[in-house]
């Protein structure tokens, strides 16, 4: 046993700045298990630094606490705490309507759109827009010159890509943008098969 008796105090016992037992005691906001459901699913808790409780779910003990944990990562470093539950093409559809329309002309508006609702959200929106990944970019990429389409065109679907996720940035519903981590396709990219990696190596190197 760790504890002494402390002076004057009836059997009770005090532990030392080493003991477990002591130290067993969570910070506050650290949350702890998850615990399960009714439903079968799985909760884990977060206490934000505002007071504020942030819930979160998945099927199994082991992925709720992993939501959690990342969460709990983006807040200690000072970045806003993203909502999964927004896709990529729910903000995709959202940022060009809201926000995109009015900055473009009416001919600038149909093309544009068509790519968005022809290649952009039939490819990555489904993608919750927080765990959109480079990778995910230089995929799509590699695919559309494989379908056929002009490495000008493809560089097209990146810039619209890129605008739409720096004002992800800017409204606080992302940290970075991963699109502008990759680059656009040349000619040579196009031709080549390993354009994926070496695309995608190029822009983390």
């Amino acid at each position: 046993m760790c504890g002494v008796a402390a002076a004057g105090e009836k059997g009770r016992l005090r532990h030392d700045d080493r003991c477990r037992a002591k130290r067993s005691k969570r910070a506050h906001g650290e949350g702890g298990r998850a615990r399960p459901k009714g439903d079968g699913t799985w909760e884990a808790t977060l206490t934000l630094p505002d007071g504020t409780r942030k819930y979160f779910h998945a099927s199994t003990q082991s992925s709720a606490v992993a939501k959690r944990d990342r969460a709990k990562a983006t807040v200690a470093r000072g970045l806003p705490l993203p909502d999964e539950k927004v896709t990529t093409g729910s903000w995709l559809a959202e940022w060009f309507e809201k926000v995109h329309v009015p900055e473009i002309k009416p001919s600038t508006r149909r093309y544009q759109r068509s790519i968005l609702t022809r290649h952009l959200i039939p490819a990555l929106g489904h993608i919750p827009l927080v765990r959109l990944r480079a990778l995910d970019v230089s995929k799509y990429l590699d695919d559309k010159l494989k379908e056929g389409l002009t490495p000008a065109v493809v560089g097209t679907h990146r810039g619209i890509l890129v605008k739409a996720l720096y004002a992800a940035i800017v409204d606080d519903k992302l940290a970075r943008n991963v699109a502008q981590a990759v680059r656009s396709p040349t000619r040579s990219v196009a031709n080549n098969s390993s354009a994926i990696l070496n695309r995608y190596s190029r822009s983390c190197g």
